[in-house]
């Protein structure tokens, strides 16, 4: 489900609204009822508090791993949202670490897709919001195997 508001002065929102109707036709009715009820039966600000925790402690955790088993990697440090980048060692191609990860059970985003003016060939993506605390180890573990193994030509 995907639904959201927008605003911005007039002017923006009548080409906006223009170009939405004939991107979508309309928005999805159900999903905006659903949406509704949602709203007025939860608090949504509680909500976001108990997320916005839980996620700074597994971006955390993340980055401290990396810090401990991939010192050789810079990354940042968010303050917020669900992904974190990092930059890998001269000469080791994210793609690589992405095929590599895949057989190692471990998944990263090549960052090209991130750059809007090309690069990201030396980058990835990785999300810090979907694993669990416990799997957030066992993943930077799988990465490290990766990434030493690309750095050593293995």
């Amino acid at each position: 489900m995907r639904i959201g508001w927008i605003f911005a002065p007039p002017e923006i929102l009548a080409p906006f609204n223009v170009v939405k109707q004939a991107a979508d036709l309309h928005s999805n009715f159900l999903c905006q009822k659903i949406l509704h009820r949602y709203l007025t039966t939860h608090d949504l600000d509680a909500h976001i508090r108990h997320v916005t925790h839980e996620y700074g402690r597994k971006c955390r955790l993340m980055c401290d791993l990396l810090d401990d088993q991939l010192p050789e990697l810079s990354h940042t440090t968010p303050e917020g949202g669900m992904f974190l980048m990092a930059t890998l060692p001269p000469g080791i191609s994210s793609r690589r670490v992405f095929d590599e990860g895949v057989k190692q059970k471990v998944a990263v985003l090549p960052g090209m897709p991130f750059y809007v003016d090309g690069g990201g060939e030396d980058t990835i993506r990785l999300n810090f919001s979907n694993p669990d605390e416990e799997m957030i180890p066992l993943g930077i573990s799988r990465l490290a195997s990766v990434i030493k193994g690309l750095v050593s030509g293995n």
